[in-house]
């Protein structure tokens, strides 16, 4: 296994040197507005906490790769009993980058997997979304980057044959690392 790691990450080096290419890896936090208004009546709005790694591919291209973490307590509308959602995406996309400027934009996929669990009863699953994402990446100094970014997501869940859609936007900041 520590053999197969060495040798995806020596090709990876390898290919950020010889074509000008770059690999950049970012924690990123953001403010998570939901789109569903019955989902946002529940559990408001939060903090979604994840990381990225990009890959650049060509002078302009980046692939990226993601995840984020959000969990959030709220009240069922009817009963006032206490409800939790738990959502893990994970996203893959490719990026339109300004190498001058610093300014992005991207499309993706996002798999949503979500937990609900209540006095009710558990509601867990996954559901494929979209995504698309608007950013701009500052030079801070040697490597280090700030990106602000605005993010969009829309998947549609039917847990309980009630259709709900689970994504939304986030207004966030990363700080990266490239290379």
């Amino acid at each position: 296994m520590k053999g197969k790691a060495l040798i995806i990450g020596s090709i990876i080096l390898f290919s950020i040197s010889g074509y000008g290419a770059s690999l950049r890896v970012e924690g990123k936090v953001a403010y998570f507005i939901k789109t569903d208004k019955a989902f946002r009546d529940i559990y408001g709005t939060g903090t979604i906490y994840g990381g990225e790694i990009n890959i650049g591919i060509l002078k302009y291209l980046e692939l990226w790769a993601g995840g984020r973490y959000y969990r959030k307590k709220g009240e069922l509308a009817v009963t006032k009993e206490m409800t939790e959602i738990t959502l893990f995406p994970l996203e893959f996309g490719l990026k339109l980058r300004d190498r001058s400027g610093g300014g992005y934009i991207g499309i993706g996929i996002r798999s949503y997997q979500y937990k609900e669990t209540n006095p009710i009863g558990e509601v867990k699953g996954n559901s494929l979304g979209i995504l698309g994402q608007l950013g701009l990446l500052l030079k801070i100094t040697n490597g280090f980057m700030l990106d602000i970014y605005l993010s969009y997501s829309h998947c549609e869940v039917k847990p309980q044959n009630i259709k709900v859609n689970i994504g939304g936007g986030e207004v966030g900041i990363g700080l990266g690392f490239e290379i």
